[in-house]
């Protein structure tokens, strides 16, 4: 990855690099997306795995259900990031957004 010069083509790798990850590590994912938007701020797949990572990890959040959910907040920010910085992304940025809201707690 150091190798490469083009920051497109690195940051492809470090994305690719974040989904074969994901399984075994949220956390090491995480980081590989957010190296990968750090070569390239327009790559909008990554902001979409991270908003991904942070909905699959609701559960381990927080004690309360409250907390547990107020994850979805956060995951459908970084959803709606996605279409913004990837104009090609914004039909599914904006679906996988409204479902994270859907999940998340009303603010009450």
């Amino acid at each position: 990855v150091e190798l490469e010069t083009d920051s497109y083509k690195k940051s492809d790798i470090l994305y690719k690099i974040a989904t074969t990850v994901r399984r075994s590590s949220k956390s090491q994912a995480r980081s590989y997306a957010l190296k990968a938007i750090d070569a390239n701020p327009a790559n909008g797949k990554a902001y979409l795995l991270i908003a991904n990572l942070y909905a699959t990890s609701a559960n381990a959040c927080g004690s309360t259900p409250f907390e547990k959910r107020a994850i979805y907040w956060k995951a459908a920010d970084m959803a709606r990031k996605a279409g913004r910085v990837d104009p090609a992304l914004s039909g599914r940025a904006s679906q996988t957004a409204a479902s994270y809201d859907a999940k998340a707690p009303s603010k009450e």
